[in-house]
């Protein structure tokens, strides 16, 4: 990943407030991964990136702006990167997001938080499975009850038989007939999301249409969980360089 691509893609939708002055700042969070990517802190440097130091200013405006005006977005978390230097990185608000639904209102933001990239995973998602299947380790028409039985279960009617035809290639495409979301059972504190999530009712036949579905892809990155566990049950499930290049960025 080259610097100037860095610039962009670290603003994180997650905010700040005002940083220190530069005469004091703060100790930053320890991130190994930082070196590792070419980056490295430089809070307040703004001038020596060809940045205007003013921009601190319209950051620290705009971003508590977002959280105090905003519903839906209780805490967040910024960092602005040029040229492998990390100027600006803050954190402001609550880290749970759902304290309506049992979230801990006590807890702040951290700098160092993970976020869910929501969709943004999916393509993430699709790569592992084709991956797992150019590997041999899966086969995309494989049926889902194939890697998890307990999906043609739907409580209401004992079998579901349209998840029955269910295949990860339906997953993959959105033909599998699952509804955006769970909507019959909450997955919030649910004590299995995912055997939530396998019993959630079909809305259509497999390949019948075509319909966008979070719900199918969460099934899915669990179904790879599930088939690479069965091939490598001591592997690691975390991103790694991966053996399969030697150039930079390529990750498994």
């Amino acid at each position: 990943m080259n610097k100037p691509f860095l610039a962009t893609t670290l603003l994180f939708t997650s905010l700040a407030l005002p940083q220190t002055a530069l005469a004091d700042p703060p100790s930053p969070p320890v991130c190994s991964d930082f070196p590792r990517m070419g980056l490295e802190y430089a809070l307040g440097s703004y001038a020596a990136v060809d940045l205007d130091p003013d921009l601190e200013d319209t950051l620290d405006d705009h971003l508590a702006n977002i959280i105090a005006g905003s519903a839906v977005t209780e805490g967040a978390v910024l960092m602005v990167a040029r040229h492998g230097k990390i100027v600006y990185h803050e954190a402001a608000g609550l880290r749970d997001g759902n304290t309506a639904l049992g979230g801990d209102a006590a807890i702040t933001m951290p700098t160092n938080a993970i976020f869910d990239l929501e969709s943004m995973t999916k393509p993430f998602t699709a790569t592992v499975i084709l991956e797992m299947d150019a590997d041999g380790l899966l086969d995309i028409d494989d049926l889902v009850i194939d890697y998890l039985p307990e999906f043609e279960y739907d409580p209401s009617l004992a079998t579901d038989i349209d998840k029955t035809e269910v295949t990860i290639r339906d997953l993959v495409r959105y033909t599998s007939g699952l509804y955006v979301d769970a909507t019959a059972n909450p997955i919030y504190n649910a004590t299995d999301p995912y055997l939530t999530m396998s019993h959630e009712a079909s809305y259509y036949a497999p390949n019948e249409k075509v319909m966008y579905s979070d719900l199918g892809y969460r099934l899915l990155g669990h179904l790879a969980e599930v088939a690479y566990a069965d091939a490598h049950p001591t592997a690691q499930k975390t991103f790694a360089p991966s053996s399969r290049s030697t150039s930079p960025g390529r990750w498994a």
